[in-house]
C-alpha cells in the first residue's frame, strides 16, 4: 500500500489491474512497478525516485521497458476475447462437421490423421482445460 500512495490514482488503478493480471503481489514486484512509474505519473513528480543499489541510467531503461510490456499487454488482452470466441466458434463447428455421418466417414478414408487432430479438439471442455477429455459434441 505504501507504493500505491506515492502514485497517482490513474496509475495506481493500472498497477493494481497489472498485479491481479499476473497474480503477483509480492513487495518485490511492487517496487518494480513502482521503479518503473514514469514521474509524472507520480504523486511527488519532482522528487526523484531513489532505489539502493540502482543507478539511474538503470532505472531509466527499467521505466522504457515496463511501459512496452504494459502496451503490449493490453493488446493482447484486449484481443483475447476475440480469440476465445473464434475458437469455441470453431470447436463447435468440428463437432457439428464430425456428427455428420457422410463428412466423418469421407475424412475417416481420405484424412485419417486429420479426423483424430478434429476430435481431439472436439473433446477439449474448456479451453482453459486443454487437457480434459470430456466430449462437447
Amino acid at each position: 500500500m505504501r507504493h500505491l500512495r506515492k502514485m497517482k490514482p490513474q496509475r495506481q488503478i493500472e498497477y493494481a489491474d497489472l498485479m491481479c493480471a499476473m497474480n503477483n503481489f509480492s513487495i518485490h514486484y511492487a517496487a518494480a512497478l513502482l521503479a518503473a512509474t514514469p514521474p509524472e505519473q507520480l504523486v511527488e513528480a519532482g522528487r526523484p525516485k531513489r532505489f539502493k543499489c540502482l543507478p539511474a541510467a538503470e532505472l531509466s531503461r527499467m521505466e522504457q521497458e515496463m511501459s512496452l510490456v504494459q502496451s503490449r499487454f493490453k493488446v493482447i488482452e484486449q484481443s483475447y476475447g476475440n480469440d476465445v470466441l473464434n475458437m469455441v466458434l470453431a470447436r463447435d463447428y468440428l463437432g457439428k462437421l464430425l456428427a455428420n455421418k457422410a463428412v466423418a466417414s469421407y475424412l475417416e478414408r481420405r484424412q485419417p490423421g486429420l479426423i483424430e487432430e478434429f476430435r481431439a479438439i472436439v473433446k477439449i471442455a474448456s479451453l482453459n482445460d486443454s487437457g480434459s477429455n470430456t466430449n462437447v459434441a
